[in-house]
């Protein structure tokens, strides 16, 4: 669940996990929240201070990809 998901990233967090760390595509965990709807962790990163203005190689920002992914609450939310 939802809940779950932000349990998750926040233990993750506490742990050490660094907010901004990209994957192979370039993606942070807020990219990835954004394409998937997570509203709930992406306002968990955001608050942790993640940067959302930050690029994936292929030039997208999380609020492209949340466009994209038809997340219209998190793209409201990411509006540049």
């Amino acid at each position: 669940t939802e809940n779950e998901g932000e349990q998750t990233v926040r233990v993750l967090l506490e742990h050490g996990a660094k907010v901004n760390e990209r994957d192979n595509r370039g993606w942070t965990a807020l990219t990835i929240a954004a394409e998937r709807g997570h509203l709930g962790v992406v306002k968990l990163l955001l608050a942790e201070r993640a940067d959302q203005h930050l690029r994936a190689k292929d030039g997208k920002t999380a609020y492209a990809v949340a466009r994209q992914s038809g997340q219209n609450a998190i793209a409201k939310l990411l509006k540049p």
